[in-house]
């Protein structure tokens, strides 16, 4: 009621004290944060997402930990790492029958909330789709393809996707694209596995079926250098891609890390500087979501990196924190929330672990997604210095003072907003006529809200 007509969103502001180093903010004692062989953690970082802050977790290898006996499938926490659904011990499993130590393997969350889940076992290859709003049931990517024994499937002879150890998404609707690390696929080009592969599913009103809409990486290109297959992709914002491995020792010609520019050609080899990250063992990678912050998952710790890139986009990492330990050993699955904070799950450590870490101001701003702004209408409509024939106010724009008249009832409140809503000046009022004063205001456009005995009317003015 006290807002003037006009379309208004709103927002949260979270803040804390700042920290000189990270800070771990979970508890591992916690049931739902425990898992006997997890591989991947995403997070749902879009505001116009409706499960906006929601972390989601796979297990592939059910079994006992400290508090409860976990199942293969996906687990699902908000923001708070509480368990949302109420799912308990039992995971989503969508239907599908998950099989060994890759399966199902890591997951993306894509800008409309849906989570795509990868399998990079050889049994059982592809990706699954499952929506938040019904997490019950998995959609599958891929279906009614010819599958080899390394996982290599395909149609009529025509290659379509193999062993899946990452994917990523972009876009909503019919502009959506699927982006995966395959471990089999090859065509008359790609000719040595390892590839980084695009698909334009759009809506995905049927199961694909054909080949690739791209190669976005083609290993063969340049030099073979993925030869393990246990990697994480991320997008650099720029066109290019950042990609992982798992080694024990980095080296030059199977590095850790890659990156890979707008012409899929490598530009950053961390081989060439083994120092900078030493191992990847498990292959564990993130990205956070303004680019950056890089994460990698080591042995025995997690380091994380700024990342910057030349003119002609080549990246340079500087190393800024080192998490250690982290978990344990072998971190398989990394992930950056939008306000910064660092997830890390362990396949040897058996759960799940965040970290704050340190920025210049430790504040988050979370607006609303715009299908929750707020609509406010008057009873008047503001159109050149009238508010229907009963509200005059000039001069319009005004340098200091406006001038308010109505025409039949007497004027009770007037009110000057900013155009966000804010309420700057408010005043009560007598008689059919109001003088304001606005020479404290600042030149810009301006909010008038004014109530008679019978009506609010609205209307805009411009300060000079």
């Amino acid at each position: 009621a006290d807002l003037p007509e006009g379309t208004f969103s709103w927002k949260v502001t979270a803040m804390t004290t700042g920290i000189d180093r990270p800070m771990k903010i979970s508890d591992n004692t916690q049931p739902q944060l425990q898992f006997y062989s997890p591989r991947g953690v995403a997070v749902d970082n879009s505001f116009e997402s409706p499960f906006f802050g929601r972390v989601y977790a796979t297990e592939t290898v059910p079994g006992a930990v400290t508090n409860r006996t976990t199942k293969d499938g996906v687990y699902v926490l908000n923001s708070a790492l509480q368990d949302v659904t109420g799912q308990g011990a039992n995971s989503y499993a969508g239907g599908v029958t998950w099989g060994g130590a890759s399966s199902p393997m890591r997951l993306n969350v894509a800008e409309d909330g849906k989570v795509y889940i990868s399998d990079w076992s050889d049994a059982h290859p592809g990706v699954w789709i499952m929506d938040p709003a019904d997490p019950t049931v998995f959609k599958p990517v891929f279906e009614g393809l010819t599958k080899a024994t390394s996982g290599l499937s395909g149609k009529d002879g025509v290659n379509v996707h193999g062993s899946i150890a990452h994917c990523w998404v972009t876009g909503t609707g019919e502009d959506t694209k699927l982006f995966t690390f395959d471990e089999d696929y090859l065509d008359a080009t790609a000719t040595s596995a390892g590839n980084l592969l695009q698909y334009n599913i759009g809506n995905l009103t049927a199961p694909w079926q054909s080949a690739p809409s791209a190669v976005v990486y083609n290993d063969i290109l340049n030099g073979n250098l993925q030869q393990n297959f246990n990697s994480c992709i991320a997008p650099d914002g720029l066109g290019g891609w950042w990609i992982s491995q798992n080694r024990a020792e980095d080296a030059i010609l199977i590095p850790s890390l890659i990156h890979v520019g707008a012409d899929g050609m490598v530009n950053f080899n961390s081989g060439k500087t083994p120092s900078l990250i030493g191992n990847s063992v498990s292959g564990g990678m993130a990205i956070s979501y303004d680019g950056t912050r890089l994460a990698m998952g080591c042995k025995d710790e997690v380091k994380i990196f700024s990342v910057t890139f030349s003119e002609t986009g080549v990246p340079t990492l500087t190393r800024l924190h080192s998490i250690k330990p982290a978990m344990g050993a072998n971190s398989a699955g990394l992930a950056f929330d939008r306000a910064g904070n660092v997830y890390v799950i362990s396949n040897s450590s058996e759960r799940l672990g965040v970290w704050a870490l340190p920025k210049i101001d430790n504040t988050f701003l979370t607006p609303a997604p715009s299908a929750q702004q707020i609509i406010v209408k008057s009873t008047g409509n503001a159109e050149n210095g009238k508010v229907n024939q009963s509200i005059r106010f000039y001069p319009n724009p005004v340098t200091d003072k406006l001038t308010i008249q109505s025409a039949n009832e007497s004027i009770q409140i007037i009110s000057i907003y900013d155009v966000n809503g804010k309420l700057l000046i408010q005043t009560e009022a007598h008689g059919l006529q109001q003088e304001l004063e606005l020479s404290e205001l600042n030149s810009g456009i301006y909010i008038l809200k004014v109530k008679t005995g019978k009506e609010t009317f609205t209307g805009r003015i411009i300060k000079k």
